[in-house]
């Protein structure tokens, strides 16, 4: 049913199994308004662009200037949107199927070291964010198995693939 997760939990040296990984990952995401604001809680640190985030809660959400949300340019703040964690550059993607849920992509780290998010998905839409690291670490990205969070206020589930189904 979930080829990709049993590849990703074939590949992973006994730190990050599946189980753990949908218990410690399992983002619980909640949608805020039209901005496409969505807030997720992680249970375990997790590598963005540039650092890793500790195990909280933050908002994510296009970054807003005042005149337009810049839709490439993703803003983190902390769980009351009080305080700026940092800004990541995206390239946009698209998945086939809009589904309710915010889904979430992580490509495993080697052991011991945190998930990689590599893409965000605003429920309701088929257009979503891909984060964008260096070169070196793109390549390593490409290659590692990749595992799919479809989360909401509800709480989070492992997925096949970028459709969320």
């Amino acid at each position: 049913m979930f080829s990709s997760l049993r590849r990703f939990a074939v590949s992973i040296p006994g730190v990050f199994l599946v189980a753990l990984g949908a218990a410690a990952i399992a983002p619980r995401a909640q949608a805020q308004d039209v901005s496409q604001g969505t807030k997720i809680t992680f249970k375990v640190p997790v590598r963005i662009p540039g650092r890793v985030l500790p195990a909280g809660t933050y908002i994510f959400t296009p970054a807003d200037f005042g005149i337009l949300p810049d839709s490439q340019l993703i803003e983190i703040l902390n769980e009351d949107g009080t305080q700026f964690v940092a800004f990541i550059r995206t390239v946009p993607v698209m998945r086939e199927t809009v589904t309710s849920s915010t889904l979430l992509s992580f490509a495993e780290n080697p052991k011991g070291q945190e998930p990689v998010l590599t893409e965000w998905f605003y429920p309701g839409s088929t257009a979503g964010h891909r984060f964008l690291y260096s070169a070196r670490r793109e390549r390593r990205i490409a290659s590692e198995p990749h595992i799919f969070i479809a989360a909401s206020s509800d709480g989070a589930r492992l997925v096949k693939d970028v459709s969320g189904d």
